[in-house]
């Protein structure tokens, strides 16, 4: 019976101490918010790079003879991410889905993930960053876009997203269409869309989503902002104002959610811990009297 209770008390006092230590978890989650927000800057610079030496960005897919999508531009910028030995085992002759570059989809780069956001067993193969494919934007499909005709400026268009929540390989020629991409920055349901999650016993804490413009900077926005506002960061000649000021006030959403689960076994173990075992209320020890009593 003693044994019991310490087992209890010990899982209790441990949950405790999990329950009041958000200073902890609030430091690992900006840690790792720092890394998802570096992975963004390394992806632009790289894009930059490859700009610098081909003249324009890539082309969002490269595609076969018949314009069917084969090779993504994750896989074309490996060069300038110090992934040089995959991007030279990479097949180009054949689709990204192909017998050889599938068995290159598990050596993923580590660039290309977000450790905040909400991920399910394929988290290790599948992007956490997209771009925004459409002749309005940066992505003109399997055309690359030249910085010069990015009218609204380099520094006011937004090339790449953070997202989680489309289930691509990193290697997939696959990508956001535009409407899909406004709606991801328009979202307020942070599980359906991918955005910052950091957690500790008792509540789930969600943030906003990272973004990173042509220019090379990146910035975290809010989740919920305007459809309007989400349309003008991706397209290219739409006038976009010179100050990100402007932007409307997002829409409130709950920055964090109570585990109820987590709550239930909280004040289980809470109960177990300070309160007798129900077989003691159902079987008494007798009173140390009437059982000497008893034995005389």
């Amino acid at each position: 019976m003693a044994l019991s209770h310490v087992c209890v008390l010990a899982f209790f006092l441990f949950y405790l101490f999990e329950s009041f230590t958000p200073s902890v978890q609030s430091a690992r989650g900006a840690a790792r918010r720092v890394e998802c927000l570096n992975n963004l800057k390394n992806i632009v610079m790289a894009l930059q790079n490859y700009h610098d030496e081909y003249g324009s960005f890539p082309p969002a897919y490269v595609t076969d003879d018949d314009g069917r999508p084969m090779h993504s531009w994750r896989v074309l910028i490996l060069p300038y991410l110090d992934a040089q030995r995959l991007y030279r085992e990479y097949r180009f002759d054949e689709p990204w889905d192909s017998e050889a570059n599938a068995k290159l989809i598990k050596w993923m780069p580590s660039v290309y993930t977000c450790w905040t956001h909400d991920h399910s067993m394929t988290a290790e193969t599948n992007t956490s960053y997209v771009a925004i494919v459409d002749p309005q934007t940066c992505w003109p499909m399997s055309d690359g876009r030249r910085s010069s005709e990015i009218r609204d400026g380099v520094s006011h268009t937004v090339m790449v997203i953070e997202c989680d929540s489309e289930d691509i390989p990193w290697t997939e020629p696959r990508d956001l269409d535009l409407q899909t991409a406004i709606r991801v920055l328009n979202s307020i349901d942070a599980k359906s869309s991918g955005a910052h999650r950091s957690s500790d016993f008792f509540y789930e804490h969600y943030e906003g989503r990272s973004v990173a413009w042509a220019d090379g900077r990146v910035k975290s926005f809010p989740m919920g902002i305007s459809r309007s506002d989400a349309e003008s960061l991706f397209v290219i000649d739409d006038g976009w104002p010179e100050s990100n000021s402007k932007l409307t006030p997002p829409t409130p959403y709950p920055s964090r959610r109570l585990r109820t689960g987590n709550v239930i076994r909280f004040a289980i173990f809470a109960l177990l811990a300070f309160l007798p075992l129900p077989w003691v209320w159902l079987n008494p020890r007798p009173r140390e009297g009437i059982a000497r009593s008893a034995n005389g």
